[in-house]
């Protein structure tokens, strides 16, 4: 291609394809993986996440990004109590892609309030 206007915008193009392409591939190979399941110790103390909280964990949190690189997704998982799970916003924004995911669910067995 000429090193003019038209042939840096078709190398652009292109590149934004094979990226394009990448994705989807990835997608795809990910298809098949279960989605994060919660612990299956039904009933026993779930202790906060936070180092200084010793309440009851009553949700689960999830959030899955991109690194910066953008090479690799990362997973980061933790069990709040309420008075956390209230305060916690999204931290990774600048990962965000396609398939981002931040999530907080109420633990399934943890459904009367407990004092916290």
């Amino acid at each position: 291609m000429a090193d003019d206007k038209r042939g840096r915008v078709a190398k652009a193009h292109n590149a934004e394809r094979r990226q394009w392409v990448r994705e989807i591939e990835e997608a795809r190979s990910r298809s098949d993986e279960a989605e994060p399941t919660l612990d299956d110790d039904v009933g026993s103390f779930r202790p906060c996440h936070r180092s200084d909280c010793d309440r009851t964990a009553m949700f689960y949190l999830l959030e899955r990004y991109e690194e910066e690189a953008g090479d690799s997704v990362v997973k980061e998982t933790a069990n709040l109590c309420r008075g956390h799970a209230a305060e916690e916003r999204p931290m990774h924004l600048e990962g965000v892609y396609d398939n981002y995911v931040f999530r907080i669910e109420q633990l399934p067995e943890l459904t009367v309030l407990d004092g916290s």
